[in-house]
């Protein structure tokens, strides 16, 4: 009798629930979806696919149980490993945590926190993240790197090994590692800065790599497709200055400058006219730029647009609006160099100046002689 009783009843019920479409467990005004559950064992509420690795829906802290479900405690559905995703509804975070591997109905854990996204969006992997930070990628023991970003052949390593070292590579071979390619934009580095070293021992040092001859630093302007390069050269050690591929000047391990005179390098060659008399003008001073602190040591030297006037080719102007002088664009610059060619140069006038005094004096000498010895 009470099995038909059941039947009926049970018949009754899924005509009432055909009837209103909703399906109601645990409440008779499932209105708010198609299929409502209230109650729970433990903390769950249903379960799918029990009888192997199926998924769990619990309340209080909403979760979703992967091979896991909560009774009286958090338990494996089946043999193997489970997770579980939840919201705390009181803090406002979801979070996704690894429980490991175990048996059916044994219990799920400890937890390893996989991810946390925060109420305000921010997203922590290994870690509840930061309330000021978009993204927190926390480092677990016994792993290689914080993080790691594969290419086709080479890994870029965030903190990676017992020093934390940091690999930021491309790709693969012969691949680009652009950092920061945004016009206007600046790059601050702090500590000492090695290229082509690990172990800098300078603020900036740069190493010319083996096997690219003596190729060293580089500025280049590509708006008028010019270079300069510093080298030390590997034979000498000396610092080399080329301009575009060409050598111009060096400096010596004693510091000596020398500059490229080779004669087969020169053309239109012609000797300096007469000089003394313009040298003789030239007005050396003593001086202090207007923005020197210390007015007491006095600088040496010429006032530029004075030499200007006696030897042009000395004085050179800085076309440049960007000099750093305000409201200056022209500024003019003097190749001090030139003055010892102007030296040497006044010198030989003087000596040959010297000379023909000395045979005139001799020629006089010998005149004095003759009518001294006439008188007699």
């Amino acid at each position: 009798m009470k099995k038909y009783f059941l039947i009926l009843t049970a018949a009754v019920a899924c005509s009432r629930f055909a009837a209103a479409q909703n399906v109601g467990i645990g409440t008779n005004n499932p209105f708010r979806a198609k299929l409502e559950v209230h109650g729970a064992v433990g903390a769950t509420s249903a379960i799918f696919g029990g009888e192997g690795q199926g998924i769990s829906l619990q309340r209080n802290f909403p979760s979703i149980g992967f091979n896991q479900f909560y009774g009286d405690m958090s338990r494996h559905m089946a043999t193997g490993y489970s997770a579980v995703q939840y919201l705390d509804p009181w803090l406002g975070y979801m979070a996704i945590d690894m429980l490991g591997t175990g048996d059916a109905y044994n219990y799920a854990g400890p937890n390893i926190r996989a991810i946390t996204i925060n109420k305000n969006g921010n997203v922590g992997f290994r870690s509840n993240g930061a309330a000021n930070t978009s993204l927190v990628v926390e480092r677990a023991e016994n792993t290689e790197g914080t993080a790691a970003f594969w290419g086709s052949r080479h890994i870029s390593w965030f903190n990676y090994g017992a020093q934390e070292n940091t690999y930021i590579r491309a790709g693969k071979d012969n691949g680009k590692v652009y950092i920061n390619d945004i016009p206007g934009s600046k790059i601050a580095m702090y500590g000492f800065v090695g290229v082509n070293t690990d172990n800098p021992t300078f603020p900036l040092e740069v190493r010319q790599p083996a096997g690219t001859g003596d190729k060293g630093l580089g500025l280049f302007n590509p708006n008028i497709n010019q270079s300069w390069e510093l080298r030390v050269t590997q034979a000498q050690g000396v610092l080399n200055m080329y301009h575009t591929g060409s050598y111009v000047s060096s400096f010596n391990q004693w510091g000596v400058y020398s500059y490229v005179s080779d004669k087969r390098l020169k053309k239109n060659i012609t000797a300096l006219p007469t000089i003394l008399s313009k040298v003789l003008q030239l007005q050396p001073v003593a001086y202090n730029m207007i923005d020197e602190q210390n007015a007491e040591n006095k600088n040496l030297g010429f006032i530029a647009q004075d030499v200007q006037q006696l030897f042009p080719q000395l004085v050179s102007t800085l076309s440049d609006s960007a000099s750093g002088h305000k409201g200056m664009n022209d500024v003019l610059t003097v190749n001090y160099d030139g003055f010892g060619i102007l030296a040497i140069k006044a010198i030989q006038e003087q000596q040959q100046m010297i000379v023909s005094l000395t045979q005139k004096m001799e020629s006089l000498q010998q005149e004095i002689k003759a009518l001294k010895a006439g008188k007699k």
